[in-house]
């Protein structure tokens, strides 16, 4: 898994690649390995050659620890082990500023 560290207010960007152009990627950050997220879900859209970014500002107000990324597709009529297989982690420590 890939892990980065991030300052409090501060900004980095979540890329992907290997999706289906045109398909929806939906973006969470959440305090790591627990279902509890503190940032509201975002959503990217893949380009032509299915790749994605989208730029996340940490809060600066947002306790520093480990947290983590959450990519997936939610393609109406993809659930179980479909669903499953679309999603993607990487680590994210937040650091004081």
């Amino acid at each position: 898994m890939v892990r980065a560290t991030v300052a409090q207010g501060a900004s980095f960007t979540v890329n992907g690649s290997g999706y289906e152009p045109g398909q929806e990627i939906h973006i969470s950050l959440g305090i790591d390995r627990t279902d509890s997220f503190v940032m509201d879900e975002q959503t990217a859209v893949a380009d032509a050659a299915g790749n994605f970014g989208l730029t996340i500002t940490i809060a600066a107000d947002l306790l520093p620890g480990a947290y983590g990324i959450l990519t997936y597709v939610a393609d109406e009529g993809l659930g179980g082990p479909e669903l499953e297989a679309t999603k993607r982690f990487a680590g994210i420590d937040v650091v004081a500023s």
